[in-house]
C-alpha cells in the first residue's frame, strides 16, 4: 500500500514538472514571437496556438521547435 503511494507520488511529480516545463517553452515561444514579429502577448500567444491548431499538434510541441529554431538562428 505504502509502496504504491510513493509511486503515485513520484508520477505525479513528474507530471507536475512536465506541465512547469511546457509551460515554459509556451512562455518563451510567445516571447519570441512577440520579439520577431511586434505583437502583443496576447496575439503572439494566439498565433502560435493557431499553429499548433492548423498542423494538429500540441502546443507545447511547437512552441519547442519555435525555441529550437530561435536558437539555430541566434546560437
Amino acid at each position: 500500500q505504502r509502496a504504491r503511494e510513493i509511486d503515485t507520488l513520484r508520477q505525479t511529480r513528474t507530471q507536475l514538472q512536465a506541465a512547469l516545463n511546457n509551460d515554459r517553452d509556451i512562455n518563451v515561444a510567445t516571447g519570441i514571437t512577440m520579439m520577431q514579429y511586434r505583437l502583443p502577448r496576447a496575439t503572439a500567444f494566439e498565433l502560435l496556438r493557431s499553429a499548433s491548431r492548423a498542423q494538429r499538434r500540441r502546443l507545447s510541441d511547437v512552441a519547442t521547435e519555435a525555441i529550437q529554431a530561435c536558437e539555430k538562428l541566434h546560437g
